[in-house]
């Protein structure tokens, strides 16, 4: 379920099977895949809202048990890495930065992607429990939205923070 509070032009889009809050400038639209992995299958979730100036992204998956937690430290060097690659690959760019981040205490990283003529993507993704998050944006690097694209990787709040520490 989605549902939305006006204010300042930002809407408060209440991610319910996500388990998470974000401002974004209007509806998020959710689109689900199921994933067949050697894990098993992941059902990944990216809620979406595109407006004239940016393309705002959320991705998350429950990993099973035993096979991912923000507990696991060498592994989740190996998953970002991977990740990292795999944008990279994905959008055929050049990384302009990378840097390991926590987020409410869970382990992540934040990255930029410069791909195409004038365009970015900007990846904020951490591992809380068993749950992967990527927020993502993507603009033109014409336009100066530092600011739109900070206060949406800011806005990130956990509805119920108990569900995260099973």
């Amino acid at each position: 379920m989605l549902s939305f509070q006006s204010g300042d032009a930002q809407n408060k889009a209440i991610l319910d099977r996500a388990n998470a809050v974000v401002l974004v400038p209007g509806e998020m639209k959710l689109y689900t895949d199921t994933i067949l992995t050697v894990v098993g299958e992941i059902i990944y979730c990216t809620y979406v809202h595109k407006d004239s100036l940016l393309q705002y992204e959320l991705s998350y998956c429950e990993y099973p048990e035993g096979t991912l937690h923000s507990d696991s430290t060498e592994l989740l060097k190996d998953f970002f890495a991977t990740t990292i690659a795999a944008t990279l690959e994905k959008l055929k760019g050049q990384q302009r930065y990378a840097s390991e981040i926590l987020q409410f205490g869970f382990p992540g990283w934040f990255w930029r992607i410069d791909y195409g003529k004038d365009r970015y993507t900007k990846y904020k993704a951490f591992v809380a429990g068993r749950n992967f998050y990527n927020l993502q944006v993507t603009g033109s690097k014409n336009q100066d939205l530092e600011s739109l694209s900070t206060r949406y990787f800011d806005s990130f709040q956990f509805i119920d923070l108990k569900q995260v520490r099973k």
